[in-house]
Order: C-alpha cells, then structure tokens, then sequence
C-alpha cells in the first residue's frame, strides 16, 4: 500500500465531549483525503464523518482502531487549509466540528451522493441545471420572470411609502 494507513475523522454524533478527530484504519485499495466524506462505525452505530487528516500511525491504541467502513464521496469538501477556520467557527459559535461541516456542506449534494443511481458510476454534475426534470429550466425562468414582477411593485409601493413617510 503506497498512501497513508490510518484516517483521521470527525464523526458526526454532535455531543461536544466528542468533538475531536477518531483514528480509522484505510483499507488496501481505498483511496481518502483531507475532506472526504466517510461512513464509519462509531459506538455500534453507522456514522457519517469527514477526514480532517491521514497518517501513518494511529493517535490512539492500534489496537483499538476499526476500519472505514465506506467512502460515501470522492470529493474533497474541505482541505487542511480550510480546518482552522471551520475549527474557529465552531469555537466562536458553541458548536462542534461536525455540525460546522455537515451545515458547511451543500445539502442537495449531499442528498445526491446518498443516493446512487443504479448503472450511473459518473458523479453529480453541479451548477444550475444540476437536478432539474425535463421542462425544468423554463419553469425556473418562469418563476424568475414571476418574482422579478413582484419585486418591481413592491420597489414601486415601498417607494411610495418612503416619500409619503418622508413628507410627513
């Protein structure tokens, strides 16, 4: 094996006693970085949890340390550079690590990659046009059509009322 034997990771349980990195054991042929979303069992449980870092030696007991048990995404969310900003957030907000970076993470993706299509290896394209049906894009155009009229009345009612508040 070429790449880092064991994974650092913060396991999404939100108590605060456990807001720090656990060690996992990388398995032959299963590739990670910093940011990878991975499933782990934690406590008799199935667990998400994110890679904050890898190395070649565990933190903790050897003999203690259990094996990733999936690698929920190939993409990197976050690298090492991000870490002491995300870590900061959840310092100065009262929250853990995990709560940062599972609000951090765009929901629809995340909702995507739950849910593998059978057949379909590629990943989820991102952008705009990501997720809609057939006929979706001139809905959406519709609706943007739709609320650009509204936001043109209330600019015209709400200019109204600033001047005939200001006159008064």
């Amino acid at each position: 094996m070429t790449g880092p034997r064991y994974a650092r990771v913060v396991v999404d349980v939100g108590l605060a006693h456990l807001d720090r990195p656990f060690d996992y054991l990388v398995g032959d042929g299963t590739t990670v970085g910093v940011g990878s979303r991975v499933g782990v069992m934690f406590a008799g449980r199935r667990r998400t949890g994110w890679v904050v870092g890898l190395g070649d030696r565990p933190e903790s007991d050897p003999a203690r340390v259990r094996p990733l048990s999936a690698v929920l995404s190939d993409r990197a969310w976050f690298d090492e550079a991000d870490l002491p900003f995300l870590r900061w957030v959840a310092d100065r907000y009262a929250g853990t690590l995990s709560d940062v970076l599972r609000h951090a993470m765009p929901g629809r993706v995340a909702g995507v990659e739950r849910r593998p299509t059978a057949g379909d290896r590629r990943r989820p394209r991102c952008g705009p046009q990501a997720a809609l049906p057939r006929g979706g894009l001139a809905a959406l155009r519709r609706l943007g059509t739709a609320a650009g009229r509204r936001r043109q009345r209330l600019a015209r009612t709400g200019a109204g009322v600033l001047a005939a508040t200001a006159a008064r």
